[in-house]
C-alpha cells in the first residue's frame, strides 16, 4: 500500500471521532485575522478535514471557498457540517494531482506534517497561485507539541514528516514565495507565504 492510500485510511478511520477542539477557535481566528484576506476572494482549504477552519474562513467572505482533503470519511463529514453553504464545495482528492481552480489563497491548517512531498507541493502551489497569492501554514500548537504528538502516537511516523522552524520549512519554497510573516510559540505555528 503506497503512503497516500496509508494516510487516507488513516484520516477515514479516525474521521468520526476527530475533535473540533472550540477551546482553540481564538487561535483559529487569529490564523484568518493575521492572514489578511480581503473579501470576494477564492479560498482553498488543503487538508480540510472535517471543516473546522470553514467559520473562520467564511468570516472573510469568500466567493468560493474549497474544502479539499484525501480522506473522503472526512470530506463526508464536512459536507454534512457545511453543504448548506452556496460558496463551498467539497473536493476528496490528492493536493498534488487534484485539477483545482486557480485560488487566491492556499491555508493548511493542522494538515502540514502529513504532506510528505514539501518539495513537490511548493512547486504545485507556485503553478496554482497567481502572483501575490497567499499560502498560510498554520497548527494551533508549536512545532515541538505536534512532533511530540505524532512520535508518541507511533501510527503517525509512517503518515507524518516532523516539523521545522518556519526558516526551514520554507526552503523549498524560496524561489517560489516570500515568507511574510511567521510564527512557533507553545501556542501557535504559522507561516504566511506570498507568491513571488
Amino acid at each position: 500500500m503506497n503512503n497516500r492510500n496509508v494516510i487516507k485510511n488513516f484520516f477515514n478511520r479516525l474521521a468520526p471521532d476527530w475533535m473540533d477542539e472550540d477551546e482553540l477557535a481564538p487561535v483559529r481566528d487569529e490564523i484568518v485575522r493575521r492572514s489578511a484576506l480581503s473579501e470576494n476572494r477564492i479560498i482553498l482549504d488543503a487538508g480540510c478535514g472535517k471543516g473546522v477552519m470553514v467559520p473562520h474562513l467564511l468570516s472573510t467572505n469568500p466567493s468560493r471557498l474549497l474544502e479539499l482533503d484525501l480522506s473522503d470519511e472526512m470530506i463526508r463529514l464536512n459536507r454534512l457540517r457545511w453543504e448548506y453553504d452556496s460558496r463551498i464545495s467539497f473536493l476528496c482528492d490528492d493536493i498534488l494531482t487534484a485539477d483545482l481552480p486557480v485560488p487566491d489563497a492556499v491555508f493548511i491548517f493542522n494538515a502540514y506534517p502529513h504532506l510528505l512531498d514539501k518539495t513537490a507541493l511548493a512547486k504545485k502551489l507556485s503553478d496554482l497561485l497567481p502572483a501575490d497569492g497567499t499560502v498560510v501554514i498554520a497548527h494551533s500548537s508549536g512545532k515541538d507539541f505536534i512532533n511530540q504528538i505524532h512520535h508518541d502516537s507511533g501510527a503517525c511516523e509512517m503518515i507524518s514528516i516532523p516539523l521545522k522552524s518556519p526558516l526551514e520549512e520554507y526552503e523549498p519554497y524560496g524561489k517560489y514565495f516570500s515568507l511574510t510573516d511567521w510564527e512557533d510559540s507553545d501556542r501557535l505555528y504559522y507561516m504566511k507565504l506570498t507568491r513571488k
